[in-house]
Order: structure tokens, then C-alpha cells, then sequence
């Protein structure tokens, strides 16, 4: 029987959820927009039926994947390993809880825990903006003369 790996996050945490998984599919896609197409030449186009098929959810801006990432950096590690398996690297999540010898209701504690930390971790990181970045590199240059 399986077990369930996923924490059933409170509605105050569901923005965070969809947060985590914008960064787990940015990550994934190696930071670059587009993916390539399925065939082995790269040459398959498919065909121009538009009906079936569904708009690409828009990539994370990179000022909030900076914003993500400085937020996953303040999780403890086993916390953060679990977030990474959970929302960046899903494959063979078993293997990875066999081998640091976790069980299902370790990771249900621990997600719970991870988006709460990740999301409050979140909301203190203002949003940079393009403002900050001309700000921060006017300092850097006062600071280098």
C-alpha cells in the first residue's frame, strides 16, 4: 500500500505550494524557458490542432528565483533535502528515503515544516526590483573607490 509523501497544507500555505512549483519546473527546464521537442532529431512538429492542447504555465521571473532560492537557504537541511525531493528532483523518491532512512510520515512533518519556513522566509525577502539592482550597484561602486 502506499503511503502518502505530501503534507495536506493549510490554505494560508497554497500560494507557497505553487511558489515551490514554479521554482521545481524552472529548475528542471535547466533555468531556460523552452523545452525542446520530443523526437530524437528535434525535427517533429506537431500537428497545427489547437483545441487539445494547453497553454505552458509562464516560467519564474529570475528575481524570484533569486528570492526562492536565498529562501530555501535558510531551511535545515533534512527539511530542505525533503522540499528538493518533493518539488525539484521527484524521481525515485523511495531510494532517497531508504537511504536516509526516513519514513512516509518523517516526509508529511517535514514538508509541512519546509513550505511554512520556506514561505515565511519568503514574505521577509522584499521583492527585488529593478530599483534595488541600480541601488545595489551604486553602492558597489562607492564601496570600490
Amino acid at each position: 500500500m502506499k503511503q502518502q509523501l505530501y503534507s495536506d497544507l493549510p490554505a494560508e500555505l497554497q500560494e507557497a505550494d505553487r511558489t515551490l512549483e514554479s521554482y521545481g519546473r524552472w529548475a528542471n527546464r535547466g533555468g531556460h524557458g523552452g523545452g525542446g521537442c520530443g523526437s530524437a532529431e528535434r525535427n517533429y512538429r506537431p500537428p497545427q490542432d489547437d483545441e487539445d492542447r494547453q497553454p505552458r504555465q509562464p516560467m519564474m521571473q529570475p528575481l524570484e528565483v533569486e528570492r526562492a532560492t536565498k529562501a530555501l537557504q535558510t531551511l535545515p537541511m533534512m527539511t530542505l533535502l525533503v522540499i528538493q525531493w518533493l518539488y525539484v528532483d521527484t524521481g525515485s523518491l523511495q531510494a532517497k528515503m531508504r537511504k536516509h532512512n526516513i519514513q512516509p510520515r518523517h516526509m508529511r512533518e517535514r514538508h509541512l515544516e519546509g513550505v511554512r519556513l520556506f514561505w515565511r522566509a519568503w514574505l521577509g525577502f522584499a521583492p527585488i526590483t529593478n530599483s534595488t539592482i541600480a541601488i545595489r550597484s551604486s553602492v558597489l561602486e562607492n564601496c570600490a573607490t
